[in-house]
């Protein structure tokens, strides 16, 4: 058992290096490195709770965004157990909303984790297809210019704030709804 433990003590000490390395250059790859190593355990305690992929999907994408914001706030310095903990409150409070929380979906939506795993189009290409661009132009003003600094100009979250003269928490908020309105359009 000691050796897990101090398995565990290292990952949280790697985690939080991450968190700090993050912080001071404000590059977003660095998060998103961080959060693809624990996705499954996020994805999987919605899928617990929610039954259902999509409800479990957005409650993922939903965690990664507090996550940035709160990594922009502060040193999170046990990773695995904030997400867990943010998650699982996430996941109570949206069934505790919910009408019939007891009876979401059947069994049969639960298939194996790999079979599912969600990345926005602009995260998978180098290039911005044409149909993205397009859409891209349909998007509010703030969402468009954080979108195109990010994606096309390679400005890391720190830059964007600075150009445009807004909060780095502002930013991130902005490029995750944007990406969620391309998604709609």
């Amino acid at each position: 058992m000691p050796s897990s433990f101090k398995q565990l003590e290292f990952e949280k000490q790697l985690d939080l290096t991450r968190i700090r390395e993050f912080r001071k250059l404000g590059n977003i790859e660095i998060l998103e490195e961080l959060y693809e190593k624990y996705f499954f355990l996020v994805f999987g305690l919605g899928l617990k709770y929610f039954k259902n992929r999509d409800q479990a999907k957005e409650m993922a994408s939903l965690i990664f965004e507090k996550f940035t914001i709160e990594a922009v706030k502060n040193e999170i310095p046990n990773l695995r157990g904030w997400l867990y903990v943010n998650s699982k409150n996430y996941c109570l409070t949206e069934l505790q909303k919910s009408e019939n929380g007891n009876n979401l979906t059947s069994k049969k939506d639960l298939v194996s984790l790999d079979d599912y795993i969600y990345q926005h189009p602009l995260d998978l290409d180098k290039r911005i297809p044409e149909p993205i661009k397009s859409a891209i132009s349909k998007l509010e003003i703030k969402q468009k210019d954080c979108l195109n600094s990010f994606y096309v100009k390679k400005l890391n979250y720190r830059q964007i704030s600075e150009n445009f003269n807004i909060e780095i928490e502002e930013v991130i908020s902005l490029i995750q709804k944007g990406k969620k309105n391309l998604e709609l359009i």
